[in-house]
Formats: structure tokens, sequence, C-alpha cells
């Protein structure tokens, strides 16, 4: 159970955590995961409005959902490393070893739907964000925007992977892609006006 080449939205982690309403959630960035004790401190629905290095009046339009996640207890990690790594432990036992601690999918979901109801989404499966990003780091240190990239089963609990988001020129990229002249595919850099340092069309980089 994962996704690849895209990060979750919304819609899709609701599909996760409702299969799977009993089992922990448990959230990691790399080789890091969460700690035990965890809780959810803040949740925004904000409409966003941006404007690209390649656009100076272009304005871009999206909805994000933002979730931030305080670090449990480190005391609470170690004993549940220390249950996981008995060998003979078997899978109902690894459930009970994440249990202890970790908030539940269902009531993950509770909150969430609690927070879309506020923010006046009456059904939570309404909720359809493309864009939903995570504030976390590990120990509480100075948090991070993450995106979800993947959702899997692991030792009796639902392990959602955070990755990091990185920069980047959005004229370059569309620069990359592909775009439709007369019917007709072609790479979006033939569409574009030539770049200059005060070309502002959407091919345009404004450095």
């Amino acid at each position: 159970m994962n996704s690849e080449n895209k990060s979750i939205g919304t819609r899709e982690l609701q599909g996760f955590l409702q299969r799977n309403p009993e089992l922990p959630l448990v959230f990691g960035v790399g080789d890091v995961l969460i700690k035990p004790g965890y809780h959810v401190t803040e949740i925004r629905h904000t409409a966003v409005s941006s404007i690209d290095c390649g656009r100076s009046s272009t304005i871009e339009q999206w909805p994000e959902f933002v979730i931030q996640l305080l670090d449990g207890s480190q005391n609470m990690n170690q004993e549940l490393a220390a249950s996981l790594e008995k060998p003979d432990q078997a899978k109902r036992q690894d459930a009970t070893a994440w249990d202890s601690g970790y908030m539940s999918s269902g009531k993950f979901l509770d909150i969430v739907g609690k927070a879309a109801l506020a923010f006046g989404i009456e059904d939570i499966k309404a909720l359809d964000c493309d864009r939903l990003f995570f504030e976390f780091a590990p120990d509480n240190k100075p948090f991070f925007k993450l995106s979800v990239q993947s959702v899997i089963l692991e030792k009796g609990a639902l392990l959602v992977s955070l990755v990091h988001q990185h920069a980047v020129c959005k004229p370059a990229v569309r620069k990359s892609s592909v775009c439709q002249v007369d019917g007709q595919v072609k790479s979006a850099a033939c569409c574009a006006m030539p770049a200059s340092s005060t070309d502002t069309s959407p091919g345009a980089c404004c450095t």
C-alpha cells in the first residue's frame, strides 16, 4: 500500500486512514520516526496567492491543507524500540507496542474532520486538497514543511513517510514540459517567448 512519483493529497490519505482506523499512525522523515505521545498542534486550510519568478503580474491561486505535529517523548520511544526488537514478538504484539503512545488512524481522522467542519466543510469526504503538507521536526527543533511521499503498513502500524520540499524555478519547469499547438504536442520551450531580463512571459525567468 503506497504511492510513488507524486505527493499524496488529503483525499488519498483519508482513504488509507478510513481503511485502517484501528491501526497506530506513525510519521517518519527519512529513517527517523516521530516519537510516541505526539499530537496535532495546529491545522490550517489556507488559500495561497503566488507569483513566481517568470510572471510579474500573473497570480496563481490554490488551497493548501497544513497539519502541524509536536514530537512525543524520548522515554516512550526507547521503550517502544526495545519492545519491537524482540525476535519472538508476533504481529499482534507489534501492534500493541506501536499502540503504546501512538495515536490511532481513526482518532487522527476525527481530529482532521472536526477541523474541516470548523472550516465550513461539513463532510470530511468533501475535503479534497492536492497540496497537503505537514510541519514537523524530530525533537521539536525548528520544523520543516513536508509532503506525504507514501503510506505503508509496517509491523501492525500505518507508516506515513514525509519528505522535504525543495525550491524550484517554475519557468524552467514549464519549459521542460509539453504543450499543444494546433493539436500537436510540442516542447513547451517552443511555445514560450525568448527569455530576457525584462521578459515576463510564461516561459521567462525574472533573473
